[in-house]
């Protein structure tokens, strides 16, 4: 009787202690999720306005006009250079103006985010009645180009929005007649870019 229970006895050990070899491969822990929300970003721009210039009949040979477009502190300059002969800027329309435009929705804590833009160099147009009085007979064989006041646009901290500008040239051909007065708007807009920094990218 004794070795029965001495068998028994050593073959319950020998299978507890199997059982905790086994127990011992294996492990658990909890392991959570994240996900993270964040606004659009967005950005929006309102016209380049050159204003209206009185322009006076002329022909070859005199020079062509170009008109660019500055900013001096909050202000827009238009400013008038080549030939300049008899050309003013009308008072009776829209002033010259910066295009602005608004970005928002950057994850940027605080600083710079870039901005670019492309599809505005000589950029096509059509004769309309934008700020003036009359749709071109005739139109002009204008030039017009826009560029960025700046490379980059200031961010105070995420969720807010910030403001850049958009400045550019229009150059008049030297050979002006009563036809091609009007207003001229460009048929395609130029590209604006802004680019999120993720945070953590500097």
């Amino acid at each position: 009787m004794k070795t029965k229970i001495l068998s028994l006895t050593v073959g319950f050990l020998m299978v507890s202690a199997l059982i905790s070899a086994r127990a011992n491969d294996t492990a658990t822990t909890t392991i959570t999720a994240e996900v993270g929300l964040s606004p659009v970003l967005t950005v929006t721009c309102t016209s380049v306005q050159f204003g209206n210039w009185r322009i006076p009949n002329r022909t070859t040979g005199g020079g062509t006009t170009t008109i660019t477009l500055t900013r001096s502190g909050d202000s827009t300059v238009a400013t008038p250079s080549g030939n300049t002969a008899n050309v003013a800027l009308s008072s009776k329309f829209s002033a010259p103006a910066a295009g602005e435009c608004t970005v928002s929705g950057t994850t940027v804590f605080s600083g710079p985010i870039p901005i670019t833009i492309s599809n505005n160099e000589n950029m096509a147009f059509d004769g309309v009645s934008a700020n003036s009085t009359r749709v071109p007979t005739v139109d002009a064989a204008l030039d017009i180009d826009l560029k960025l006041a700046s490379s980059n646009v200031m961010i105070g901290q995420p969720g807010t929005s910030a403001t850049f500008y958009v400045l550019g040239s229009v150059t008049i051909p030297e050979s002006f007649s009563y036809d091609n007065v009007g207003g001229y708007r460009t048929t395609t807009g130029a590209t604006i870019t802004v680019t999120d920094i993720v945070f953590g990218d500097g």
